[in-house]
């Protein structure tokens, strides 16, 4: 992701970074790399700054790593019904990848996600930038197929089970133009568990589903 601002920084070989913890850390490394006095106090006191606590505590990382499509995992919450159209109010249409931000846990069992229906998913699961697992979803076979939004309640893979992640990560990977994400409901979630084990109970046929 570029940052607002950095074109103009190098057209103008000054600071117009838009973000200010952003704009602090450009400042310390144009005085490490552009300074034309090498063994001046500040520039040596930077490098050793640098190296020692690194870039900044406070930068963003997760925003700029996932080009500013990153939303917490609350966000997703509210049930989005079967067959809702992909651009419903309330779902999130996806022109790339998205990003959910999600507590760090190891142990989890299950999610439960609504995808358009029509289209084939790959949920990635992320601590911090390294992948854990990965998981496919659809398309639904067309004999079968709804139009809009159907509804994946599938057990998490095992890498992912007990290696703790931070972010899930859910591309479009093939279909057509219209893809969307409704909700998704993930193990150790206190407002959305009790759907959740619902949901897998009716899947793997303890309770009927009406």
């Amino acid at each position: 992701m570029i940052p607002e601002g950095y074109r103009e920084s190098l057209e103008t070989s000054s600071n117009q970074l838009r973000d200010p913890e952003l704009h602090r850390f450009y400042d310390r490394l144009r005085l490490i790399t552009r300074s034309d006095r090498l063994f001046t106090r500040e520039r040596l006191s930077a490098i050793a700054a640098m190296n020692l606590r690194g870039p900044s505590g406070n930068l963003n990382r997760q925003f700029y790593r996932h080009a500013g499509a990153v939303v917490p995992l609350g966000e997703l919450s509210t049930i989005r019904q079967v067959g809702s159209a992909y651009d419903a109010q309330g779902n999130r249409v996806l022109v790339g990848p998205l990003a959910i931000d999600c507590p760090p846990r190891a142990d989890r069992r299950y999610l439960d996600v609504t995808l358009d229906s029509d289209d084939r998913y790959v949920l990635t699961f992320l601590s911090g930038s390294h992948i854990v697992s990965t998981l496919e979803l659809g398309p639904i076979p067309e004999h079968r197929r709804q139009p809009g939004l159907t509804d994946y309640t599938v057990d998490i893979p095992g890498r992912a089970r007990s290696t703790p992640f931070d972010t899930i990560v859910v591309t479009a990977a093939a279909g057509d133009t219209h893809n969307a994400i409704g909700h998704l409901f993930l193990e150790g979630n206190p407002a959305t568990d009790w759907e959740l084990y619902r949901r897998v109970a009716v899947r793997d046929a303890l309770i009927p589903t009406k």
